[in-house]
């Protein structure tokens, strides 16, 4: 939580009210897909991405009048070491990449394509990229039951694997 959420709101504390006082400027905060939902052994991680996303959201609603954009990026699955700091259920270290995060896009390939749409004069205030996980968001949100049900199946398949 710590560097997740108050980083970023520290961050945006320091820098906002100089935009304000411009009426310009653009805050992006890096989100997650798991700030939309929830993940077994992150759930540290993903109340820390939902956090953010809430509050990067409701300024977006504040500062809709201002020439001041605020954008979430929302990642899927990246090729980084991200859950090697993960905690286990008991708060022990997981020590150890998921098969998805070691199959994920490269960082680099990320940043490429959050720049091009980060610049555009228009840039979005959401922006999903990944694979296919990223239409879980719009999934969960469609049909949350389906999306629970299914995501629970995938979950037990994985942890079955990994035992």
């Amino acid at each position: 939580m710590d560097v997740n959420l108050w980083g970023a709101v520290a961050l945006t504390k320091a820098v906002l009210p100089h935009m304000i006082r411009n009426n310009k400027g653009q805050i992006w905060t890096v989100a997650s897909i798991l700030g939309y939902f929830g993940s077994p052994r992150l759930a540290a991680y993903a109340a820390s991405k939902f956090s953010i996303v809430g509050y990067f959201e409701s300024l977006q609603y504040e500062m809709k009048n201002t020439d001041i954009h605020i954008g979430l990026l929302s990642p899927g699955f990246i090729n980084t070491n991200v859950t090697l700091s993960s905690l286990g259920p008991q708060g022990e270290p997981i020590g150890k990449n998921s098969i998805a995060q070691e199959n994920g896009m490269h960082p680099t390939e990320l940043a490429r394509i959050f720049l091009k749409k980060a610049t555009r004069n228009n840039p979005p205030k959401q922006v999903f990229i990944g694979g296919y996980e990223t239409f879980s968001v719009l999934f969960k949100r469609l049909t949350p039951s389906l999306f629970f049900f299914i995501y629970g199946k995938l979950t037990d398949i994985t942890r079955k694997k990994k035992s």
